[in-house]
């Protein structure tokens, strides 16, 4: 099965490391984990450094529950691969759908402090055809910043990262 996508660092984010890559995949985590796991992907283009950091969401089948984990990029030879993160600072993570009504959305997320780093990625920008501009958290919250109302169909994926 294929990587369905791949985003390569953030918009707007330039030399900063580690950088965050995101990929959603039907693989399996030992597929995923496969020496050589990111060839394909490089030879078509993508831009992957040692060392980025790269939460994965896999899906065994078709029926099988979404998973994610955090994995970061090796180099060896000529092989691009993933690995496990040896020490993972996440918080917790999950899909979002918006709700709509104002270009901020907030989310609540017990437990998130205005220390906490947030990564978002859009899944399917909806009928209003959006883009993220930003995401901020704040006590107990992840308020996310579109460029414009979202409307009900919007879908992002949230991490969250305790430093």
């Amino acid at each position: 099965m294929p990587i369905k996508s791949i985003q390569i660092g953030q918009t707007g984010l330039v030399g900063v490391e580690p950088k965050f890559d995101y990929i959603l995949t039907d693989d399996t985590v030992a597929e995923v984990l496969a020496t050589g796991y990111l060839n394909h992907s490089v030879e078509a283009g993508y831009s992957f450094s040692q060392g980025d950091i790269v939460p994965v969401i896999t899906q065994a089948s078709p029926s099988a529950r979404k998973r994610a984990g955090m994995y970061q990029v090796e180099h060896n030879g000529a092989n691009w691969s993933l690995i496990p993160l040896e020490s993972s600072p996440l918080l917790t993570m999950a899909q979002y759908t918006t709700v709509g009504g104002a270009a901020a959305e907030a989310i609540t997320i017990s437990g998130v402090l205005a220390t906490d780093l947030a990564s978002v990625q859009m899944v399917n920008d909806g009928t209003n055809n959006v883009t993220v501009l930003q995401a901020a958290c704040t006590a107990n919250t992840l308020t996310v910043t579109f460029s414009g109302n979202p409307g009900t169909g919007t879908v992002i994926n949230y991490w969250i990262y305790r430093p």
